[in-house]
């Protein structure tokens, strides 16, 4: 028994061996025949994947200047419209009369909220917790009152 399973190992090796030397070969000559098609295949995609790269890093940064560009064309019209308000606000035409007397009672309403806001931060600064109910002070611990505890015990229910 001991000889066949032997025999069957050893049969067994030189067939792996021999397919693994026949998938080298293939592999050589598969190779050798289309490496010069693949490397120009590989070089192409290569080309590609950097051409759409450098697109896409392009438009990055001209998305991201042109968004700095539109952020400030925002705040210079916000301090536009704020320089306006200060100066213009009581003598303004009806139309941005209208939108100064918005910005006014936004402001109004601002100033209600924020003192809403220190009311309730000096509220928090004066709360001290209340204690907690379930401690005992060490003086009232060593104060004894006499207290008395009975034990009951009662039957079992039976089943």
């Amino acid at each position: 028994m001991k000889d066949y399973r032997d025999m069957l190992s050893s049969l067994k090796d030189k067939v792996v061996d021999v397919a693994g030397k026949a998938t080298v070969a293939v592999t050589d000559v598969a190779g050798k025949a289309v490496s010069d098609e693949m490397r120009d295949k590989v070089a192409g995609a290569a080309h590609t994947v950097s051409e759409r790269a450098k697109y896409a890093s392009r438009m990055t940064r001209l998305t991201v200047d042109c968004n700095a560009e539109l952020e400030r064309v925002k705040r210079t019209y916000t301090e536009i419209g704020r320089l306006y308000y200060e100066n213009y606000r009581d003598t303004a035409d009806a139309f941005l009369a209208e939108l100064c007397q918005q910005v006014t009672d936004a402001n109004a309403h601002v100033a209600e909220m924020e003192a809403q806001m220190d009311e309730l931060r000096a509220a928090a600064r004066e709360y001290r917790p209340a204690p907690d109910l379930h401690t005992i002070d060490a003086e009232e611990a060593d104060d004894e009152q006499g207290i008395e505890v009975e034990v009951i015990e009662e039957p079992a229910p039976e089943e």
